[in-house]
């Protein structure tokens, strides 16, 4: 069973890998009926758009991220005494940075990590292949 997953914000507690694909230990939350906060803790796998931005990601700090394209999956493996053994897997294909380290805002409203990153330059063309 699959379940894609679109616009969900976590925490990325760490980048445990940056080779391909590059693997990451992330937490998401929601709120139960008390409003209590529940917390789900992921490994994530990075492919694609996510892999090529791993670099956004810091090295020694946590950060916030919205998924915007992943899938999550439940993988059954028969084990050799007829049992089955559950795996959870979390592929993220998309993520961009959340709005408190958005590259787009002003420099001086983005963290101080983040002040002096080069931003894209512009391309106002309109000589676009489709």
């Amino acid at each position: 069973m699959t379940m894609n997953i679109t616009n969900t914000y976590a925490t990325v507690w760490e980048v445990l890998s940056r080779e391909y694909p590059a693997r990451i230990r992330l937490s998401t939350s929601r709120k139960d009926r008390d409003n209590n906060y529940v917390n789900s803790n992921w490994f994530g796998a990075l492919f694609g758009e996510a892999f090529n931005k791993v670099g956004l990601l810091p090295t020694q700090e946590r950060c916030r991220i919205k998924i915007t394209n992943a899938t999550v999956e439940r993988v059954s493996v028969k084990q050799e005494d007829g049992s089955y053994k559950n795996y959870v897997n979390l592929t993220i294909f998309d993520f961009e940075p959340a709005e408190e380290f958005n590259k787009n805002a002003p420099p001086q409203s983005r963290p101080q990590k983040y002040q002096n990153a080069d931003l894209p330059e512009e391309d106002d063309s309109e000589d676009y292949p489709f």
